[in-house]
């Protein structure tokens, strides 16, 4: 028996213990962070008194437009890697369309009766 299965059989059989210990190093964790960040914190909520609240608030818009980009880009990235190197206007037919059928069709439309 392997190491990491001795530890998965062991993890298994003791799931209350498991979970206990986890939820105890959770608690110190943001116990410690919250010690640490007690002074940031006191002196962020100073400068926020005394902010001027047009340029806090353009402030806040640019960082909501930046983080639009970053994940409209990163969703154009994902479409070019889903669809092997095609933009979306030449996505196979059942990617295009959320509705109908989800055949794949790469080629041009099918005519009939002419």
């Amino acid at each position: 028996m392997s190491r990491l299965s001795h530890l998965a059989s062991w993890a298994s059989r003791h799931r209350r213990l498991l979970g206990a210990v986890q939820l105890i190093v959770l608690v110190v964790f943001f116990g410690a962070v919250a010690w640490v960040l007690r002074g940031s914190v006191h002196g962020a909520v100073h400068d926020l008194k005394n902010a001027n609240v047009f340029y806090f608030a353009l402030g806040c818009a640019a960082l909501a437009a930046y983080y639009l980009v970053f994940v409209l880009g990163w969703i154009g990235v994902a479409w070019i890697i889903a669809l092997g190197g095609r933009g979306p206007s030449r996505a196979p037919k059942a990617v295009r369309s959320s509705a109908g059928s989800t055949r794949s069709h790469d080629g041009p439309p099918h005519r009939t009766g002419t």
